[in-house]
């Protein structure tokens, strides 16, 4: 198959793959998916597509698809904070078919490993990012589970902590692949939140860095 072939049917793809984010996005109450932003989305996406297909192998082409191909990189967002910064703090266990938990106490988090997550024993670890952010990694990075992990994060002692200047339910999460740089997140993700609890819970399907936040930096 010619490279040009193959470059189009992946730019076709990731324009596929974004609208459904876009869509998810506006489902879940991070954009707010008023006219302007379906109009500006559509626009953007229907010029998209001409240089991806009518434009193929041409130069204005390839800029085309280059400068489309940026909308699906990271995404600065504004982490949740303590009241109080912990230092780093890492929790780990083998877990096997029978499930587990891994758990943070000075840190708030909980993670319940449910049954069949994974088929093997695998060790697990969880370590609490230093400093003010309400952030995590989570070892081995990668690893997918056959049935969600979830992560429930205490909001006491936040922003979002009741009669806190955060309200928890504008709260929601982000992973990052670059742990120095955990406000730059590639996907964002939807929070439970029980507000008289003052908890969140977090699905997780694979490990990565994990982020709660209360907004994107560009609308702060």
């Amino acid at each position: 198959m010619k490279n040009s072939v193959m470059l189009t049917i992946s730019f076709l793809l990731l324009i596929l793959l974004l609208t459904f984010h876009l869509a998810g996005d506006i489902v879940y109450g991070f954009e707010p998916g008023g006219r302007a932003n379906l109009l500006g989305g559509g626009l953007i996406t229907v010029v998209w597509l001409y240089g991806t297909l009518m434009l193929s192998e041409r130069r204005s082409g390839y800029i085309i698809m280059l400068l489309g191909s940026l909308l699906g990189q990271t995404t600065t967002v504004t982490p949740l904070l303590r009241k109080t910064p912990i230092t780093s703090v890492t929790a780990s266990a083998t877990i096997g078919p029978l499930g587990g938990v891994l758990a943070l106490p000075s840190a708030g988090l909980t993670v319940v490993v449910p049954p069949l997550a994974v088929t093997t024993a695998t060790k697990m670890s969880v370590t609490a990012v230093a400093g003010s952010s309400v952030a995590y990694e989570f070892e081995p990075h990668g690893i997918k589970f056959s049935v969600p992990l979830v992560a429930t994060q205490s909001l006491k002692g936040t922003q979002a902590q009741s009669g806190g200047s955060i309200n928890p339910l504008s709260l929601f999460a982000g992973y990052f692949p670059d742990s120095k740089q955990i406000t730059s997140v590639s996907e964002l993700l939807n929070l439970n939140v029980n507000v008289l609890g003052q908890t969140s819970v977090l699905t997780i399907w694979h490990f990565s860095g994990y982020i709660i936040a209360t907004g994107r930096s560009s609308e702060e």
